[in-house]
């Protein structure tokens, strides 16, 4: 089979069969964000991966390897005495839900009226939502900006759960404002004009969130920020500490970080399948994947695709599925 011109993905699954809540596999999110705006907007610089861009002292990608413990659940983060107490992890995987029912991305989502510039653009028929401006862009198109978007959707649902304020806060802002300048000259032009002075409605509030970060939503803890302690029950040390302690940025330091707040490491992948564009038809071909993370026994599921799959993250997942991990198309 050649293979030439086809996407190629790799579904990792592991065995366990603990109840999960949602799937979310942030690593893959950030990943491939960085990878589409890359393709779709040359000299777009503002990665994701291996990046602290809120300067906690905590890779944003790290932070949100907590949160997908513990939406993933089960005694991945419960287990007894050694593992967290289930009312802290119900309270935070309930909360999640809600604050994933409000990622809108649009100005004032949780109900707040004034006539801003996004106001009064949806008034005469424009759009006025992150979401609905990508895939109004030449460049993506509906399909791949309602895809780019959907990413976008877990991405900042996770990280106002995880985030501090304010720092986490300035970093998605500034971010999202990237993004929008990087696509405004895709936009009709009538658009283009009102896109500067609508994008600070477009920008996300601390106080629009249930958060768990530093400076949190009152009735929460800081559980997820580097002055927090995610095991606080079974130990005084803070997050910071213990990722100092992991070795970081030395391999398989996030394991150890994530051991050491006594929660199990979500399955990621970390060695990428090399393709192959020169074979035909009955050429063999043998793929392999770095893995770390996850709960044994480990499965493997390849599947050859023509366009980018726009269900391959943040699945509701039945309480018997297995923890999956998808790789980068190749």
């Amino acid at each position: 089979m050649v293979f030439s011109g086809v996407l190629l993905g790799a579904l990792l699954f592991t065995g366990g069969a603990s109840a999960q809540l949602r799937d979310c596999d942030f690593d893959w999110c950030m990943g491939i964000m960085d990878v589409l705006l890359q393709q779709f907007a040359p000299g777009f610089s503002y990665p994701l991966k291996g990046m602290d861009n809120d300067g906690n002292g905590i890779r944003e990608e790290d932070s949100l390897a907590m949160l997908s413990s513990i939406l993933r659940g089960g005694t991945r983060v419960v287990n007894g005495a050694t593992r967290l107490d289930s009312a802290t992890v119900a309270s935070i995987r309930r909360i999640s839900r809600t604050t994933a029912t409000q990622r809108t991305m649009t100005c004032r989502p949780r109900g707040q009226a004034g006539p801003g510039n996004c106001w009064l653009l949806t008034t005469v028929g424009y759009p006025c939502r992150l979401t609905q401006i990508l895939t109004n862009s030449g460049v993506l198109g509906p399909v791949s900006g309602a895809f780019v978007a959907k990413i976008l959707l877990d991405l900042m649902g996770g990280l106002t759960t995880v985030g501090d304020a304010p720092a986490t806060f300035t970093f998605i802002n500034a971010y999202l404002d990237a993004i929008l300048n990087c696509f405004q000259s895709t936009l009709a032009s009538s658009l283009q004009a009102y896109l500067t002075p609508v994008k600070p409605d477009l920008h996300l509030q601390p106080s629009w969130y249930y958060r768990w970060g530093a400076s949190p939503t009152t009735g929460r803890l800081n559980r997820f920020g580097g002055a927090g302690n995610l095991d606080f029950n079974i130990d005084a040390i803070l997050n910071s500490a213990e990722y100092s302690a992991s070795g970081f940025p030395a391999a398989g330091y996030r394991e150890t970080f994530l051991t050491g707040l006594n929660i199990m490491p979500p399955i990621h992948i970390t060695t990428q399948p090399a393709g192959n564009t020169g074979l035909l038809t009955g050429n063999a071909w043998t793929m392999t994947v770095g893995i770390a993370g996850g709960q044994a026994t480990f499965t493997y599921l390849w599947r050859t695709r023509s366009i980018w799959r726009q269900e391959l993250h943040g699945e509701l997942r039945p309480d018997s599925a297995p923890e999956w991990s998808s790789g980068y198309s190749i």
